[in-house]
């Protein structure tokens, strides 16, 4: 199984954005987000056209392949925070070959953003406390 991954930044504030993907073969079947894809009917040779139309899971572009050989070609969407959040990894990610089954490591995409509640310092004047930024 070839996996080509398709970067796509986003922003918290933009309508409706993409999980972060997590994937993991299970023989012929990728699992994405959770949802499993059978992708044995493919056989040797045969094109799947419009994957995201087919299978109806928004992560896949494009047509899904399975070449003479019988190796699976299939591009993904990889959400990752915009601007330099996301690894180098995440914006210009290298194919990934899937030759054994369990989950599939993805390059860090600093999706979704993780935020921090800022500390707070407490001072106490007579016996009354008071918090600062």
């Amino acid at each position: 199984m070839i996996i080509t991954l398709i970067p796509r930044g986003q922003s918290r504030d933009e309508p409706n954005p993409l999980d972060a993907l997590t994937l993991e073969r299970q023989g012929q079947t990728l699992v994405i987000n959770g949802d499993p894809f059978d992708f044995s009917v493919i056989s040797h040779g045969a094109t799947l056209p419009d994957g995201v139309g087919a299978t109806g899971c928004a992560y896949i572009i494009g047509d899904i392949e399975r070449d003479e050989i019988g190796k699976l070609h299939i591009a993904l969407v990889l959400p990752h925070a915009d601007g330099n959040n996301a690894s180098h990894e995440a914006r210009f990610p290298q194919p990934i070959i899937v030759t054994h089954d369990g989950p599939i490591a993805l390059p860090d995409t600093a999706w979704p953003p993780q935020f921090e509640i800022p500390a707070f310092e407490s001072e106490q004047h007579n016996g009354a406390v008071y918090e600062q930024d």
